[in-house]
């Protein structure tokens, strides 16, 4: 699902107050009309105020001073979840559960943030979507979309279909739909791992470990497709299939820059022999660059880093230069 948006010169000006005013700020739009808010608690005052399928702009800089709840289905995007050159992102700083009955055919649509607490899906619609963020901890309960993001937990008894992720350790009993996705999994060197990831189903994903896991083995209800296991080297033993071409590696030498012990937070880019080489049945690379939605980290409305105006006049008027990081 993809989120085209259209700004007016109020949500430009709305933006760029926000850069030179050097402060959070939240700006909710709704129908034409931009309600500015400020302050660490503006995103929980905005949702409040805000009406079902309206959307919500965050400037970086911290929000959350506690939890909250966010019942209507609003469309919320950050400056992203990459830290920029002063060091700044949007982040959240407390809990945000997502608790939405289906309305009217709107969805909930969170963006280009960093979580440093939880999301927590109660209830959702159909098609909402997570997308372009850095999650410390999600758990889900209801469906919900993921795509592109980097997460370090990801649980629930919810089905979490996720695309062109990074994913922390999957966790026991867990349900996931996932595809070109780079997923770790628990080192065990003695232990089994009871029922990683049952009924669930895996496209054109890379699966790891810190350490050889030979006691981590999917259950027969999960089915796996043109997936690449290192170090977990019996993954795929109760999988049938004869078609499911699936493969074990025993080093991450796929990876351009990476280590058995990289964290959540790393890029996973594959070599260029490996992406020309370890390819899904599309023809595209596995992990999270590959598929129909390559990973990227940008927000899907540019994002303004400077704002100038000309200190002199020249012929009735004044020059504004807007530097935009698209």
């Amino acid at each position: 699902m993809k989120k085209i948006l259209t700004f007016t010169a109020f949500a430009i000006l709305g933006i760029v107050s926000s850069v030179a005013q050097n402060t959070v700020t939240a700006d909710l739009y709704h129908e034409g009309n931009v309600t500015h808010y400020s302050g660490i608690n503006s995103l929980a005052n905005a949702s409040n105020d805000a009406i079902s399928g309206d959307t919500i702009i965050l400037s970086k800089g911290d929000f959350l001073s506690s939890a909250i709840t966010i019942t209507k289905p609003l469309t919320i995007i950050g400056s992203g979840m990459d830290t920029d050159s002063e060091g700044q992102r949007t982040v959240l700083k407390n809990a945000v559960t997502i608790d939405i009955e289906e309305n009217n055919g709107k969805d909930f649509y969170l963006e280009g943030l960093c979580s440093e607490n939880g999301i927590y899906v109660t209830n959702s619609t159909e098609h909402s979507q997570i997308t372009r963020c850095q999650l410390k901890s999600c758990q889900t309960s209801d469906s919900i979309y993921i795509v592109q993001c980097k997460i370090k937990g990801l649980s629930g008894n919810g089905y979490k279909n996720c695309s062109n992720c990074h994913v922390g350790p999957i966790g026991t009993y867990s349900n996931y739909i996932m595809t070109n996705c780079v997923i770790q999994v628990p080192y065990t060197s003695n232990t089994p791992y009871v029922n990683p990831a049952p009924n669930s189903i895996f496209m054109s994903c890379i699966f790891m470990s810190s350490g050889v896991s030979d006691y981590v083995v999917f259950p027969a209800s999960t089915l796996a497709y043109n997936c690449y296991a290192i170090n977990v080297p019996n993954l795929f033993n109760n999988i049938v299939d004869p078609s499911s071409n699936n493969h074990h590696l025993s080093d991450f030498s796929m990876f351009k820059t990476f280590n058995a012990n990289s964290t959540y937070e790393d890029s996973c880019e594959l070599t260029d022999e490996a992406a020309a080489t370890y390819l899904g049945e599309d023809g595209t690379q596995i992990g999270m660059y590959g598929g129909t939605t390559p990973f990227s980290s940008k927000t899907s409305i540019p994002q303004i880093t400077t704002f100038n105006v000309d200190r002199y006049a020249s012929g009735g008027t004044i020059g504004v230069h807007i530097g935009i990081n698209e």
